[in-house]
């Protein structure tokens, strides 16, 4: 594990549990050393999954990792080109 990471099991806007919601293995950090939030897909801290380009934890988030997913894809680089 990265020790220096922090995990975020809870926050005042439930931002955790409705990154949870859209992958029950999705678990978010805070790294102090980078000041960013992470998400990773295990407890340990090891498979990475994103970088929230965010300061602070809030709906952006949430929308982000929608946003990303694997599944979505094909619809992304549709956007780009």
């Amino acid at each position: 594990m990265q020790r220096h990471l922090i995990r975020i099991r809870s926050d005042a806007l439930d931002i955790a549990d409705r990154i949870r919601e859209i992958d029950p293995d999705y678990r978010l950090f805070y790294d102090p050393r980078r000041q960013r939030y992470e998400v990773f897909l295990d407890d340990e801290g090891k498979r990475r999954t994103a970088v929230l380009p965010f300061s602070a934890l809030d709906a952006r988030a949430e929308r982000y990792l929608r946003r990303t997913r694997v599944e979505r894809a094909d619809q992304l680089f549709a956007e780009l080109f």
